[in-house]
């Protein structure tokens, strides 16, 4: 991304947005369509959101550097999603009281513990 803050992209219908298993190293924002956030259960496909637009997805593997939980990818229409750099974001909690990124990071890792 060669140091700017986001990039928009556009994913045709069905396109994997990321995968489960894959590291993160950018969040994203729905900017039109939908995204289908699903994980292989008993290799059984088990979705476990949609959204939509002005969503985001694919933060808490930048805030606590684990892998992605499960798979992102475009819905029927496609989507349209902003990829935020996680060099940019990472700066940006650098920046912010340690206090702030200690509750991040406890915040994810619940959410991390009660989804497995």
């Amino acid at each position: 991304m060669s140091g700017s803050v986001y990039v928009r992209e556009f994913y045709q219908a069905g396109k994997a947005i990321f995968e489960e298993g894959e590291p993160g190293y950018e969040m994203f924002i729905i900017e039109n369509g939908e995204v289908i956030i699903w994980k292989n259960i008993n290799n059984e496909r088990k979705v476990l959101a949609t959204i939509g637009k002005g969503k985001i997805f694919g933060e808490m593997a930048l805030i606590d550097s684990s892998l992605r939980m499960a798979t992102a990818e475009a819905g029927q229409s496609g989507a349209t999603c902003i990829k935020v750099n996680s060099r940019k974001l990472e700066e940006s909690l650098h920046q912010s009281p340690p206090l702030i990124r200690t509750l991040l990071k406890a915040l994810v890792e619940n959410l991390r513990r009660i989804q497995k």
